[in-house]
């Protein structure tokens, strides 16, 4: 039983790890594009 709800913690925290990395990728791309735009003009 104990070996579920570990489980289920740790698929619950992996979401949300998911989460973060994708909008740290979000944050980073919109700023590379930023740079990207900057260094062809």
């Amino acid at each position: 039983m104990r070996a579920f709800v570990l489980m289920r913690q740790y698929a619950l925290n992996f979401q949300e790890l998911a989460l973060k990395i994708q909008e740290l990728e979000k944050t980073y791309d919109k700023t590379f594009d930023d740079v990207f735009d900057v260094l062809n003009h």
